[in-house]
């Protein structure tokens, strides 16, 4: 069976604090990684390996339109990630004030009634 095992709150307080250590020392591990994998993109910021994501938009808006006389370029994966979710989360944006606008629950604020149902006006 389990031993009930009780912990002083100083105890609980050091091991969540080691736990959170762990964790964070992990995440910047994570993120030396993703820093030293480079990626080839070409002209076009395409990027030529299988099952990669199509990120030409993201690279696009991030860094201005490809140009042909540029060549290809170099970035690390972490700064695609990067541009790929800042990309996920505009867009998700603009569906939720979409959603938001089409329930009718956006500008009605102006007339005394509050929004519901989570959306953000």
């Amino acid at each position: 069976g389990f031993k009930d095992v009780r912990h002083s709150p100083e105890e609980a307080a050091a091991a969540a604090a080691k736990g959170f250590h762990v964790h964070r020392q992990a995440q910047a591990q994570r993120a030396r990684v993703l820093g030293m994998v480079l990626l080839s993109f070409d002209a076009t910021y395409g990027l030529a390996l299988r099952r990669s994501p199509d990120a030409r938009l993201a690279c696009a808006q991030a860094w201005g339109a490809a140009s042909a006389d540029e060549g290809a370029s170099v970035a690390s994966m972490r700064e695609l990630l990067g541009l790929i979710s800042e990309r996920l989360l505009a867009a998700a944006k603009t569906m939720g004030e979409e959603y938001c606008w089409r329930r009718g629950l956006v500008g009605q604020e102006d007339r005394g009634i509050e929004p519901d149902g989570g959306c953000i006006a």
